[in-house]
């Protein structure tokens, strides 16, 4: 009898446990996929470090906040130079700003981010500026309190905010919420507008359990919700956010494929923005009543100097630096047989070694005729076309170098071939290629950020200048490199003068 019942209480306490081992086998599996299943410290010290200053940022965030014992050195100086090289989009410099001072190295971050960065992109610029502050950035002027009053004072009347249009976006209130959770400030205004961002996001909650941004439901608006969600204490199964029986979790597991990874769309493949925002969700329900973002108790405490590693390079730069390195050891020992002048000669064999070494780190192989070729598209399958075109009706005719014509037409409604998982970003590539027209940006393809379009770039008729893209006449909250493409849509490319309000 007495041994039914432990048998019976071991058959309980697994039962409880089931849902735990499942959620860290999860998790788990989510960081092998986003990390190529190498040893997470060199996909930290490679590939992560490479990609400071983009979508990287959020895998070391999400590295930081589950408490991964990890040598940060090598991003965090990899994020120094950029923020010192300087970062043009103000959101991605606050971003890259956090996750140094997450990484413990806040005395790396230049003087004046957040006053710089404050309001200049909208909600979202006032978001991060609210999480600097929030993790003890210094400001001249503005406070934590100053910034939230800030983000409330831009809440909509149906209880959402947005980037662009008049009615609430399901991610842009989310990441508000998100900032508003790492606040310590006391009051009732900041406490009304967290419970109606609350209601507004119930309501637009679906039978899934799932919400959509732009017509479509899709896996970050999901995740995005989660980390607001639990990062105010909201339990998942609180009937708010429980319909049909489904919770927001369940919706955000439906996206997960077998690979551990979780695409942006249902039935879709895996890719790195739906993978990382999910990854930071699952992360965020583990600690429940934890802001995802406030790392005021989970910054690693010091940065050591890193070993040397791996670092991810590609197979062709590591044997062009064993090469210079030998070549390197052999001029050495050639300068230091010559009698005279031998501090010289080594001295000089030295630094042609560093120049070769840093020309090899940087370099990257294509040429011009490879990139821009009318003929690039010719002969690709398509599954579908869209048709782009590029404007700048707002500033044509302003610039004597020919980035802004006097019809405002960079592109005419041209026909561009996509294939079943592309991009509003591959489009504007594909594009650019065919029709020889300059293109820059930064981040990964998924996460990337536009700068300049015929050379015409952000900021250069205003701090609310910059590029923004339409799809059928509608403004994404979507990253361009996450925005999918539809046989027939219309996708266009616009300059405007106020990328915070929308210029439609």
């Amino acid at each position: 009898m007495k041994l039914n019942r432990i048998l019976a209480r071991v058959l309980a306490l697994l039962l409880a446990l089931a849902p735990l081992c499942a959620r860290a086998e999860s998790i788990d599996e989510t960081w092998a996929f986003a990390s190529g299943g190498v040893d997470v410290q060199v996909w930290l010290d490679g590939e992560l470090a490479a990609g400071a200053g983009s979508a990287s940022d959020n895998y070391v965030l999400c590295l930081i906040r589950a408490g991964k014992s990890l040598d940060y050195s090598a991003y965090a100086s990899a994020a120094a130079a950029k923020l010192e090289a300087g970062i043009s989009n103000a959101n991605t410099r606050m971003r890259t700003a956090l996750a140094l001072m997450a990484c413990g190295a806040t005395e790396r971050v230049p003087e004046g981010v957040v006053d710089k960065g404050a309001g200049a992109l909208g909600a979202m610029s006032w978001v991060w500026a609210l999480h600097l502050l929030n993790n003890g950035a210094p400001s001249k002027q503005f406070t934590a309190e100053s910034v939230a009053d800030e983000l409330v004072g831009l809440q909509l009347k149906d209880g959402g905010w947005r980037v662009t249009g008049d009615t609430g976006d399901v991610d842009v209130t989310a990441m508000c919420l998100q900032a508003l959770a790492c606040c310590k400030v006391e009051s009732a205004a900041l406490d009304g507008a967290v419970e109606r961002a609350l209601d507004f996001l119930s309501r637009r909650q679906m039978e899934s359990g799932g919400f959509a941004s732009m017509g479509s439901e899709n896996s970050e608006s999901a995740a995005q919700v989660l980390i607001a969600l639990a990062g105010l204490g909201v339990d998942v199964d609180d009937s708010r956010f429980v319909k049909n029986g489904r919770t927001v979790r369940d919706a955000l597991m439906d996206y997960r494929v077998p690979s551990g990874g979780f695409a942006h769309l249902s039935g879709g493949e895996a890719n790195p923005t739906a993978t990382a925002q999910a990854l930071q969700a699952l992360i965020a329900l583990e600690s429940p009543g934890e802001a995802f973002y406030d790392f005021n108790n989970v910054r690693v405490a010091k940065v050591e100097p890193r070993s040397a590693r791996d670092l991810g390079l590609p197979r062709w730069k590591r044997v062009a630096l064993a090469a210079i390195g030998l070549l390197a050891v052999a001029g050495a020992a050639f300068a230091l047989t010559r009698k005279r002048a031998a501090r010289k000669h080594l001295a000089f064999v030295l630094l042609i070694a560093l120049a070769l070494s840093c020309a090899v780190w940087f370099m990257q192989f294509e040429s011009v005729q490879n990139y821009y070729d009318p003929d690039a598209l010719a002969n690709v399958p398509a599954d579908g076309h869209v048709t782009l075109s590029i404007r700048c009706d707002g500033v044509a005719g302003r610039a004597d170098d020919g980035s802004t014509p006097e019809d405002g037409v960079i592109l005419p409604p041209s026909e561009i071939p996509f294939a079943e998982g592309d991009s509003v970003f591959d489009a504007l590539t594909a594009a650019a290629r065919t029709h020889g027209i300059h293109l820059e940006y930064e981040g990964s393809a998924a996460m990337a950020y536009v700068k300049g379009i015929n050379y015409l770039y952000e900021f250069a008729y205003g701090e609310l200048s910059g590029w923004l893209y339409y799809v059928n006449g509608e403004s994404p909250s979507l990253s361009c490199g996450s925005c999918p493409l539809h046989d027939g849509d219309e996708v266009l490319w616009e300059y405007t003068t106020d990328l915070g309000g929308g210029s439609r």
